[in-house]
This record gives C-alpha cells, structure tokens and sequence, in this order.
C-alpha cells in the first residue's frame, strides 16, 4: 500500500510540473514531455512508447465515442503505472503479464468474466464487443500467426481493426510491459474485469 501511495504521488508531483511547465511556455512536446491527461512523460524514450496512446478515449474522456468503464480504467490505470512508471518485470509469457496486471488492479480470477469464447482458428469476435481494459486472445499477425494476448487500450482505425494493446513479449523473457500496435481481426477470446 505504501509503494501505491509513493507512485500515486510521483504522478502527482510529476503531472503538476509538467502542467507549470505548460502554462510557463518551457514544455517540449516533441522530445522530452508528453502531456496525456493526469500524466507526464519526463523522457524521449517514454515519449515515443506514450506516443501511441495519444487519441485513446480511456485517456481522452470517450473521444472515439465509447466509454471505459470504471473496472477497465483500472485495468488500464495499472497497466499504465506497470509499463511506464515503475517498469515492473514479469518473467513469463504475455498470459502471466496480463494476469499480473489484472490480479494488481484487484480482479483476481472470481472477479473476470469471459465475453466471447472461440479457438485460434476462429469464429472471432465483433469488434464491437471489445472495451478499453478487456484481456484479449488474438491472432499475432504480425508474428506467424501465432496466438497473442494483451490489454485492450483503444482503436487506431476501427474500420482495418487496428488497435494499441498493452502486453508482453513473453517467450519467458524478463520484461515490463509494452504498448504496440496490433491487428485484431482474430480476436478469439475476450476477459473482462467485473466488480
């Protein structure tokens, strides 16, 4: 609990210097901050994982025009907070990151609900159905066709099915989290935190 109140209030304290630095003309948009809502981006390596995440309605008060519920907001809170702030390391598989960050955010496995159910090989998914903080099992098109799952953050382009996703590159690799960009038409499996 106190580790949560410490980075509870270093995001404070870095959101409120980067607001100053706003309001006082001296923030660097394109290099060194990064303003999403309630958070602050203090170097260019971040700068461009965040970059991603710039338009997603779970940061930008529903601007794709639906909105995240309180449970996916946590889930992509604590995703967030994992990935970029604390760059906390899970060793396994992109599963055991996703349920790191689920189990994190207070939803252990009573506290999931399952939303859709296929196998790899389909049928998938309405896209429709997906929400900002749902565990997906998808496709890795990208990556020889293999089965993938990460956190849901927002569309890129809805109509290609291009999301931002934040997950893990597994192959049981110490690693924190990463945003990217991925293709979910195969979305095969979909997880949802419930309170």
């Amino acid at each position: 609990m106190k580790s949560l109140l410490f980075v509870l209030s270093l995001i404070l304290s870095l959101s409120l210097s980067a607001q100053n630095a706003v309001k006082s003309g001296s923030a660097d948009t394109s290099e060194g901050v990064i303003l999403v809502p309630y958070y602050f981006c203090p170097d260019s390596t971040m700068c461009q994982n965040l970059n991603l995440l710039r338009g997603c309605s779970c940061f930008k008060n529903n601007s794709q025009g639906y909105q995240t519920s309180f449970s996916g907001q946590k889930i992509v809170d604590m995703g967030f907070m994992m990935s970029v702030f604390t760059k906390h390391i899970v060793q396994g598989s992109c599963w055991n990151f996703v349920d790191e960050v689920y189990k994190k955010s207070g939803f252990p496995y009573n506290k999931r609900a399952t939303i859709f159910k296929s196998k790899l090989a389909g049928p998938y998914a309405d896209p429709k159905q997906i929400q900002p903080g749902d565990w997906l099992y998808h496709v890795n098109y990208s990556y020889h066709g293999i089965e993938h799952s990460a956190i849901f953050i927002c569309w890129k382009d809805f109509d290609k099915r291009i999301a931002i996703t934040l997950g893990h590159v597994g192959q049981n690799l110490a690693r924190s989290g990463v945003y990217g960009e991925y293709d979910l038409k195969g979305v095969y499996y979909i997880t949802r935190p419930i309170d």
